[in-house]
């Protein structure tokens, strides 16, 4: 989790103070990871049961609900677990994970999968968060914005966090609405997760192009050292590749893994067609 510290704490922020907040941002900038690391922060402050749910697109549209009520399910069993607070969210996906076959293949739509959950919800004392992962083919759906608003009315103490490339409304009925944008990785962050997720040193023959009074070995191996730190970042952000992909976290460490030991240059790399792919 690499320099996303500021947007998890913008989203605790906004938890604080709103019922339904939006993480949004294109695919791949790390919604999923800021999601999570609220989440976690959450959980281990041990006040609040969290229900973190991966959505599948290809899962029938009124799956959310019984995923949820897993999930809840889930939540109230590992307080009497002997798991450690760190894998707490671990724990509720493994079990959700175990009753998405027998909940998904229910034939119906949100209203008749509702009941479910609120009878769930009334056994809960303590405040719930919804973690919806990956509802970018739910947020404007009717049916799941009628769902959400009944699910808020009826228990005062849930909240929803969604993820989302696309945006939702601004407001579910008298609930605002709260939009948080997860933006790309500052270039300096970006060129330090791509030579972590590298699988070999990179060479300054492949960032410099002649020798220079620091670098007389161009063959040397490319060493990120603190009196220096700011100077190599700045280089490697400013390699063709790493312009290229923008400061998308899923597409830097796609093609950090691809610097391997077999790659004779990290010039090669951006004529790969899957690379290709990934700059487009």
């Amino acid at each position: 989790f690499m320099g996303r510290g500021l947007e998890a704490w913008s989203v605790l922020q906004h938890l604080s103070r709103r019922r339904v907040v939006v993480i949004d941002g294109e695919e791949g900038v790390g919604k999923t990871a800021v999601a999570e690391a609220v989440a976690r922060f959450v959980v281990a402050r041990g006040q609040t049961e969290v229900c973190f749910v991966p959505v599948e697109p290809s899962a029938p549209r009124h799956t959310w609900v019984s995923l949820l009520t897993c999930a809840l399910r889930a939540a109230r069993a590992r307080r009497y677990s002997n798991s450690k607070k760190d894998r707490l969210v671990q724990f509720a996906s493994r079990v959700i994970s175990a009753g998405i076959a027998c909940e998904s293949n229910n034939t119906g739509d949100v209203q008749s999968a509702l009941p479910s959950l609120l009878r769930e919800l009334s056994r809960t004392s303590r405040p719930v968060i919804f973690v919806l992962d990956g509802c970018d083919h739910l947020t404007w759906s009717p049916d799941f914005q009628r769902g959400i608003l009944a699910i808020l009315r009826t228990n005062p103490k849930v909240q929803f966090l969604l993820t989302s490339a696309q945006p939702m409304l601004e407001c579910l009925g008298s609930w605002k609405v709260v939009h948080s944008t997860v933006q790309p990785l500052a270039p300096h962050v970006g060129a330090n997760l791509f030579l972590r997720r590298a699988r070999r040193a990179l060479r300054w023959a492949e960032l410099l192009s002649a020798p220079t009074t620091e670098v007389p070995n161009l063959n040397a191996p490319v060493i990120v050292r603190d009196s220096s730190r700011a100077q190599v970042l700045g280089m490697v952000a400013n390699h063709p590749l790493l312009r290229q992909l923008g400061g998308n976290p899923r597409k830097l460490v796609q093609a950090a893994a691809r610097v391997t030991p077999s790659l004779a240059d990290l010039r090669e790399l951006m004529l790969q067609p899957e690379l290709t792919q990934l700059m487009d």
